[in-house]
């Protein structure tokens, strides 16, 4: 499946099919991670780490997908600013989970 654009894996997907899926994840896992590291520079990591923040992110990509939610997922640049979306918004709550009060305000013991 290597061979396969991006632009063909996205039409793959939509169509239900989890090789799709599979491929999009390996070739954006790296780039998702590394979003995510830089998303969360010095937020201490007690519970979670970039893979906490990609996977849900990308989990919640598919589900958009099977949903139909994602009108505008044509090629490689929609699907790129979508899943960074998804994963900026997964990182911001994580820190703001992180940094609560009950939490200690991001201060860490």
């Amino acid at each position: 499946m290597h061979a396969h654009s991006v632009t063909e894996l996205i039409g793959q997907l939509q169509a239900g099919d989890g090789a799709a899926a599979r491929e999009i994840w390996r070739r954006y896992l790296t780039r998702l991670v590394k979003l995510a590291r830089s998303r969360l520079n010095g937020v201490a990591r007690r519970a979670f780490d970039e893979e906490d923040v990609a996977v849900p992110a990308f989990d919640a990509f598919l589900r958009g997908v099977t949903d139909g939610r994602f009108e505008k997922l044509h090629n490689r640049d929609d699907l790129w600013q979508i899943l960074a979306m998804l994963t900026e918004r997964r990182a911001i709550a994580l820190v703001r989970h992180e940094r609560a009060a009950k939490r200690g305000g991001g201060k860490t013991r």
